[in-house]
């Protein structure tokens, strides 16, 4: 059935690239977006709700490592892979400081399970500086980026 399709499913797309199944790892990133913090407005937008896309997150403050530690070993359990994307998609995932985005990146990908990153974006905040930071990215891992629709 799948094969009649007039596209190629996200999931067909990883079991092709990786040859086995890979599930995405959310986790909670101690970013912002330019509808929150003063930027163009404070109020957010109809996408996030006041803890970002996903406000089911643990707290904030609570590290990306220990995140993958303690998410891991229940999705290897509940969905029989040891591969894991990690996805950072509450909030603007390329706002920020290139420093901090590259500190985050770099944790997100810091664990033998973690064959790639998936970044939950706004169109408008790609910028030339982010861009080549993504490039370097894209060098070194399976890089995919989701770019809303704000």
């Amino acid at each position: 059935m799948f094969d009649q399709m007039p596209y190629r499913t996200y999931s067909q797309e990883i079991r092709e690239t990786f040859g086995h199944k890979v599930i995405k790892l959310t986790l909670s990133t101690p970013t912002t977006c330019p509808n929150r913090d003063g930027t163009i407005d404070k109020k957010g937008c109809h996408f996030c709700d006041r803890f970002g896309s996903k406000s089911f997150f643990p707290a904030r403050a609570h590290q990306i490592s220990d995140q993958i530690k303690e998410t891991i070993p229940h999705l290897k359990e509940r969905f029989n892979t040891d591969k894991f994307i990690s996805y950072l998609q509450n909030y603007t995932n390329t706002y920020g400081p290139i420093n901090f985005l590259r500190e985050m990146y770099d944790r997100a990908l810091d664990h033998e399970s973690i064959v790639g990153l998936d970044i939950a974006t706004r169109p408008d905040c790609l910028e030339d500086p982010i861009l080549e930071l993504l490039s370097e990215y894209e060098n070194k891992t399976h890089l995919t980026l989701e770019i809303g629709v704000q």
